[in-house]
This record gives C-alpha cells, structure tokens and sequence, in this order.
C-alpha cells in the first residue's frame, strides 16, 4: 500500500512593490530554486508536484492562500499522508508594538498599501487545522523565523506527537534576519536543501528529517543567518527508496518473542504484566501458602508470566528477601516422546552445571527416588540445600492432552501433593494451566481443593498494559513504535484506547490475542524502518484482497502461507506430515480444543521421506518461526525435539486448521496404530497384534491416507505382522473345519479325497457368499445405512473375511449413532467377534470395562471390571477348554 505524498513549490520573482524587484547580481531567480527542489523531490522523493514557479509568472496572496489551503486540509476524505510546502522569494515582517508577523510576500504584496502577502501566523493555523500526518514547510525567505515565534509551538508539537501526526519546519533565518543569496547561486537555504536532499550523498541511500537537518546546519554554520527547525520526534522519510527490509537486523536482538514465550533471560523485555508479577510474589511468600495455580485462557501470557515474571523476581530476590537462595525449577508433565511424568519430574533435582558423568549420576539417584513415590519425593526436597524449593510446572494441561496413561498421571498428581503435605515450607508448586482444562481437574479431589483455594486468574491485558508491551521493548532497544500503529494495534485487538472509552467500550484484548500480537511486533521489528516500528509496514503485512486490512490474525495467515508455499511440493508434503504429528488431538464434542505436543525429530522421518529432506523442512519452518526446535537429554544422549511454536497457530492458520480436521479420523487411526506397535515390538507377543475390525481400520487408512498420514516403519512392520497372522489364522481355521467334518464323518481313506474337494468347494462357497454380502453392504451405504449394517453382520456370520471386516467397518462409522450395545458409561475403544462363537462380540471402553455380548441377549452383557486405566483394547483367546480375556491399557 503506497503512501500518497504531495508538495507546493512556490518560486516567485515577480513583484509589484518596488523594493522586492529582482536587482542585478543578486542570484538566481527564485522560480529556478524552486524548479530545483520541485525536480529533486519529483525524482527522489516520490511527491506528485504542483508548481507555483515560473519565469513570468505572478502569484498573487489569494492564489497562494488557496494553493496552501488545498495542499494541507483539502475537502473530502482523500487526505495526502505527507504535504510538502516549499517557499522561496521575498518575506516581509510586520511590526506593531509588542506584536510582530512574518508574510510570505506575493506579487501583489505592498507594504504602501498594507497589503504584506500570506501572513504565517495564518499559514501555522492552517497547519494546526491539518489532518495531514506528515506536514512539511521549508521557507527560504527573509524574516521566514516567525513562523516559529510563537510561545505556543512546542506545545503544539507534543500535542501533534500524541495525535499520531508530525510537523517539520526549516526556515532560512531567525525572525529578524533577512536571508541571502550569493551572486550567480542559489539562495543558501535552498542551496544547502539541494545537496541534503541528494540521497546518494548517504551510504543508506536514505535522506530524511534527521539527516537533512545535519547537512543544512553544516552548510550554513558560517552563513550570517541563522536557520531555524522544528524537528519532529518521529523520523520523516524525504528521498531515497525505501526496501521491504532496508537493513539486516540480527534476529538475537529482537525484544519480542514471536509466538514463543518469553523466557527468563527475556525478563528486561517483558513488560504490561508487573501488578499480576507481584501478586504472584506475594503468594508464594513462606508465610502465605506453598501451593499455587495459574489458569489463564491459551495464548493469555501464562508461560511467559511465570518464567519471564516470578521465576526472574525470585532468583534476583530484590523483591522478595532471601529467594535468590531458594532452588527454582520449571517442569513440563511431558509423557512421550522421552520420559514419563514422573521423569520429568526428576530432571528439577539436576544441578544445572554439572558435568555429563555428574548428571547421569544425579538423574539416576533422582529417578529412583521419585520411583517410590511421596516419600522418595519429600526426601529428595528435604535434602535439599536450598531453604526452599520451588517447581513451576508449566503447561499442567499436558497430564490431561499428552499423557494417556491413568496410572501414571495420578502417580504424578498423587506424588507433587503429598511431598507438600511431608515437607511443610521447603517445597512451594506453581502450576500453569490453561483454564479449560479445570473441569479435568475435578477427577481428583485433592488437587480441585487445591487450585479452587489457591487460584489465581491471568486475566486479560488492559489498554494501557499493551502499550507498556508495545512500545517498551522497542524504547530499550533504541527503537521507536509510531503512535498511530500503538492505535492500529489495540483496535485490531478488540481494545478501546483508554482516552476514548466509555461505559460501553472494553478496555481489554480479545482472548488468546497476544501470541498474534508479539509475532506482529517481532515481525515489524525485523522489517524496521530507519528505527521505527511503522503502521505502513503493518498495514502491507496484513493486506487481503481489495486492498483491505486484516490486522493480526491476517499477518499470522499471510506469513504462514507465504512460508509454505515457498516451500517445494516434496517439502510440502513433509511440513503437512510434521504439522500433523505436532498436534495433540482435543475432543471437540468434549470441548477439549486441539493442543501442540513435542515429538522428536528423528520420528519424522519415513521411508518415503527420508532425514535429510526432513531436517531441511525442519529448519525452514523453525526459520520462519512456525515451529521451534531444541534438544532433550536422555540418559548421556541429547534428543532433538521439535514443537509448533504456539497453540494460536493450530488455532489462527487456516491451512493447519483444515489440514487437521480433515484427516482427524486417519490421525486418530495412526496414532492407535502406532500406541498398539510400540506395546508389540515390547512384548514380542503375536497376542498384540491387530485382528478384526482394529486390522481393518489399519488397511484403510494404508488404502486411502498413507500419503497424508503415513505410518511408521514400525507400525508397517505391525500392520504387516497382523495381516500374516490374520492370514495364517484363517488358512488354520479353514483346514480345521474341513477335517474336523471329515473324520466326523468317519469316510475310508479311499474316498477322503474325494470328500475333502467337496467341502473345500463348500468352504469357496461360503467365502464366495460372504464376499458377495460384504459388496452388496458396501453399495447400500449410500442407499439405505441399516440395510448396509445387516448385510456386512451376515457377511461376518456367513464367513469371517477381511473383507466382511471392512464392510462392517465401514457401515458402522455410518451408523454409529444408531447402532449402539448400550451399557458402557464411556466411550468404546475397541470391538471384535469371537473367533469360535460368531454370537459373541467383545467391547472395550474408556470406562475401565470389558464386555461380552451375545447377539441373542444384548440386555445381559457379561461386565469385566478392575482395570485401573482406560482398556484401549482385547482379544478373545481360547487355550484348550478355556476362554482367556487379554486387554491392553
């Protein structure tokens, strides 16, 4: 979006009154200094030029009046967004009393008949009326200082600073001075703007208010008269090409952390959050409590608060006595890709600079500890010696969205709770939670008592906080925000500035806005304009179509998709899968929204994509800030991990979005895939292996998203595993039915063969009927769903196939709301038939039950209960005469 620019040149040489006419020698006429500058700032400074300058051409006040009137408030709404007035010529000074006025002296202009010209005490008011953001006025005439004569000019300045708007004036000589010209040359003030103007005299190729000032001052430092200025705060671009990025700024010395968190090395950056930071302080202080918790909405600055805010207070220990003797640690309940909870747990008892051999003897000594529980636990804190101890465990909602196991979840809620109970003031627990995941929380009394009695709100940032966090990270850094994108700013956040709210205007951000916000911000940063962050930049970064603005959501999308698309059609289809897998599937109908997960880099890899060109696509998206990369220990070993860089991306980019929940099912497919592989290649066990509908899922996702969401090859390995046990079962079972009805039969051997064709015929019938069953369940799904459901039962009656798997499969996830066994209270994970009693069907659910079902007498399910996790799923197994359940948790 390019800025409309427009300039006054006025030159006149033309005069009535007797004593302004041209004399011999006294320089170049005044229409050629003007025709001069009208060039320069045509060519270089992209102004679209009108000229009052001509040999012959006289320029009476009433027309300079209107010119000036139309440069600066013209009617309607197309406002310039710089206006230029340029004067040389005559000036005239007016003196009654103790009042004086400096004219701009026109052709018609005589003090004889006191007529002066354009009064500049008019020409101040105009500018004062002047909706223009950037007002210029270069006047190279006598007596041109008056117009900066007034004892109300500095106020009027700061008053323009604060409205967003600018105002710099040049004038060649003080009040009382007259200005010169040398014989043959232009007048000095024009002179000295001519050559400050040409931007090849800067290495920038730049020329602006700052600059121009430096070489005018230069210029005329011997010059009799005295030029005067008023220089606004902001910088004004004057000549020169301005670049996206005019200069590279090294990344490192951003103050604004994109849509990572702030941490505590970032602390003299973080600002807006103070008032909540000492609240903090003085919950944790040993008199109060030694438990607290910290909800706030997604992307309301949690993470941030606690590193940046109290984990960087207390280790300074200026605002609370003795705590920079306190040990502070900050843990994740991370479940995979490397540890479990409790592991993670362990890591906060490592001293930070110990060697490699110190560490592993310290992580071991911890694990082990902790292994015990409470007790191991409470020792560990009571050995400590640290007077205190304090664990900040960040993101507490991932005991709930990463860890899938009930038993180590409660192991980890059971051990934080009762080391407190058994080590009184040396252990204080900050959690961090994200607000809605509280109703996760009720499960488990204790910790719901817990965080409703020591609950604090990370509410939302008011007007005046968000500019605290807009514009002081820039001023450390020696940058400036201008005001107007301070404005812009708050309004595309859904804030009303303070100065301009009311009973019905909020005074607060939208939820979850400001990981969109420091990304914006880090962006302007790195596209600063001569030290400005600029609403212009802002303005073209979030640009949709028709020229209109989406503010910061839009630069989120913008960015994002432009990093994409930069990417290779290969590349592509690798970010797709790395997208896919850092996402933590929510459970909408629960409202659990999606959440990020870490994964190690190495796991990204696939066949068909091999390390390399996923490490390339890696580091193009860490690049552009999309995801974040960093290393774990395991054991000696450091793990490369890989995160999205914050929730507001699955939230706010359209792309991830669809890419998301257009593949959720085949994402929740793989991922049980991949959970029911790991428990296999552990136990080395053919039990574990698919069967049934489970195995048909898996060859359906392979048939139709494995570009999409591809499996490992580990989980390839199973699938493949389950097909050839799955085949092998069958092949046995055909051949028991056949000889089982053979010797039933009881035939000579002369004639078993003969018997044996025919009941393999039979058995080709069956499977034949079966197949054509399962087809015909496969045509109605579109046609009629209950008769698809019937036909793929009878074709799972008539011959267990893989086939008959598929079709049942199939016309259920069509009917799932209709066909039900109802008594499970939570959702079934897992079904399959009986391999010996096609009657029989087993049911495994998230309410830690089994079921046995007979198709005969559904209201009588056989209850299985006991379990002590969620049972994911089970096989019917028969040794000799007996029925065997194996589950899987």
């Amino acid at each position: 979006m390019e800025t409309r620019r427009e300039a006054l040149v006025v030159g006149i040489s033309i005069y009535d009154y007797e004593p302004l006419r041209p004399r011999k020698g006294q320089g170049i006429p005044a229409y050629q200094d003007a025709e001069e500058i009208a060039r320069r700032l045509d060519k270089d400074g992209g102004f679209h030029v009108t000229r009052l300058a001509e040999e012959n051409k006289e320029v009476e006040s009433e027309d300079l009046e209107t010119a000036i009137a139309n440069l600066f408030c013209p009617h309607g709404r197309s406002i310039p967004d710089t206006a230029l007035l340029f004067f040389a010529g005559h000036g005239l000074r007016k003196i009654r009393g103790s009042k004086t006025d400096g004219y701009l002296a026109t052709t018609d202009a005589d003090q004889n008949k006191n007529h002066w010209g354009v009064s500049l005490t008019w020409l101040w008011g105009i500018l004062n009326d002047s909706r223009v953001q950037e007002q210029i006025v270069w006047l190279d005439c006598c007596y041109s200082g008056e117009i900066l004569n007034f004892e109300k000019t500095e106020l009027a300045k700061l008053t323009m600073e604060d409205q967003g708007r600018s105002r710099f004036v040049i004038a060649a000589s003080r009040e009382f001075e007259p200005a010169q010209a040398t014989i043959k040359k232009h007048g000095l003030l024009t002179a000295a703007l001519l050559k400050g103007l040409d931007p090849e005299q800067n290495s920038n190729g730049l020329v602006t208010n700052q600059t121009l000032i430096e070489v005018v001052q230069k210029e005329l430092k011997q010059a009799k008269q005295q030029p005067l200025f008023l220089n606004p705060i902001r910088e004004i671009l004057l000549t020169g090409k301005r670049g996206e990025l005019l200069t590279t700024i090294p990344e490192e010395n951003s103050p604004y952390k994109g849509l990572s968190s702030f941490q505590v090395e970032d602390a003299p950056f973080f600002h807006g959050r103070e008032g909540l930071t000492s609240e903090l302080l003085d919950k944790v202080k040993i008199a109060e409590q030694n438990f607290l918790a910290v909800l706030g909405a997604s992307g309301s600055g949690k993470s941030s608060l606690l590193q940046a805010g109290l984990m960087y207070e207390l280790q300074q220990g200026k605002r609370l006595s003795g705590s920079e003797k306190w040990k502070i640690r900050q843990v994740r309940p991370k479940d995979k890709p490397l540890e479990k909870p409790l592991q993670s747990l362990a890591e906060a008892f490592i001293d930070e600079q110990a060697s490699d051999i110190e560490r592993s003897v310290q992580l071991k000594y911890a694990e082990d500890a902790i292994s015990e529980g409470v007790t191991g636990l409470a020792r560990l804190i009571r050995a400590s010696k640290s007077p205190r101890t304090v664990l900040i465990v960040d993101q507490f909602e991932e005991i709930f969205t990463v860890c899938e196991s009930e038993t180590d979840r409660q192991n980890f809620i059971t051990c934080l709770l009762g080391a407190l109970e058994q080590t009184e003031n040396k252990l204080c627990i900050v959690l961090g939670m994200r607000d809605d995941f509280l109703g996760k929380c009720a499960t488990y009394k204790k910790l719901a008592g817990k965080i409703q009695a020591n609950l604090v709100m990370v509410t939302l940032m008011t007007a005046t906080e968000l500019k605290q966090a807009i514009i002081e990270p820039a001023q450390k850094r020696g940058r400036k925000v201008e005001p107007n994108l301070v404005s812009a700013l708050l309004k595309d956040l859904g804030v009303n500035s303070e100065s301009e709210l009311s009973a019905d205007k909020k005074n607060t951000a939208e939820p979850g806005m400001l990981p969109l916000l420091e990304y914006t911000l880090d962006q302007l940063w790195q596209r600063q304009k001569l030290n400005w962050l600029k609403l212009e930049t802002y303005n073209n970064l979030g640009e949709v179509q028709n020229n209109k603005r989406g503010g910061v959501q839009q630069i989120l999308e913008n960015l994002a998709e432009k990093a994409y698309k930069q990417l290779s059609p290969d590349e592509q289809q690798v970010a797709d899968q790395i997208f896919i897998k850092l996402t933590q599937l929510g459970e909408p109908q629960e409202g659990t929204p999606d959440t990020r997960k870490q994964v190690c880099q190495k796991d990204l890899a696939t066949a068909k994509h091999p390390e390399a060109l996923v490490d390339r696509v890696v580091q193009k998206l860490a690049q552009a800030k999309l995801i974040v990369t960093s290393t774990r220990r395991q054991g000696k070993e450091e793990i490369a991990v890989v995160d999205i860089a914050h929730e507001a991306l699955i939230r706010h980019w359209s792309r991830l979005r669809s890419l998301v929940d257009e593949n959720r099912e085949a994402i929740k497919t793989e991922r049980k895939i991949q959970a029911a592989a790991e428990e296999w290649e552990r136990e080395s066990n053919t039990d574990y292996l698919f069967k049934g509908l489970q195995l048909a899922q898996a060859e359906k996702l392979i048939e139709d998203n494995i570009d999409t969401v591809p499996l490992s090859q580990l989980a390839q390995d199973f699938v493949k595993a389950s097909q050839q046990e799955r085949d092998r079962l069958l092949k046995e079972q055909r051949n028991r039915r056949i000889w089982n009805i053979v010797l039933k039969v009881g035939a000579p051997l002369s004639i078993l063969s003969v018997v044996g064709l025919g009941l393999w015929a039979e058995f080709q019938r069956q499977t034949n009927k079966s197949l054509q069953l399962a087809n015909a369940s496969e045509t109605n799904l579109n046609i009629d769903t209950t008769r698809s459901v019937w036909l793929a039962i009878a074709a799972k009656l008539t011959q267990d196939t893989p086939q008959a798997d598929l079709a049942l499969l199939n016309a259920l996830q069509e009917n799932h709301e209709r066909f039900q066994l109802v008594g499970h209270q939570g959702k079934v994970t897992y079904a399959e038939f009986d391999s010996r009693d096609s009657k029989r069907v087993l049911t495994v659910s998230d309410d830690r039950t089994a079921r046995i079902w007979n198709l005969d007498n559904l209201g009588n399910p056989q209850v299985l209960t006991g379990h002590k996790d969620t049972v994911k799923y089970a096989h019917i197994l028969h040794q000799e005469n007996l029925m065997v359940l194996r589950y899987s948790v």
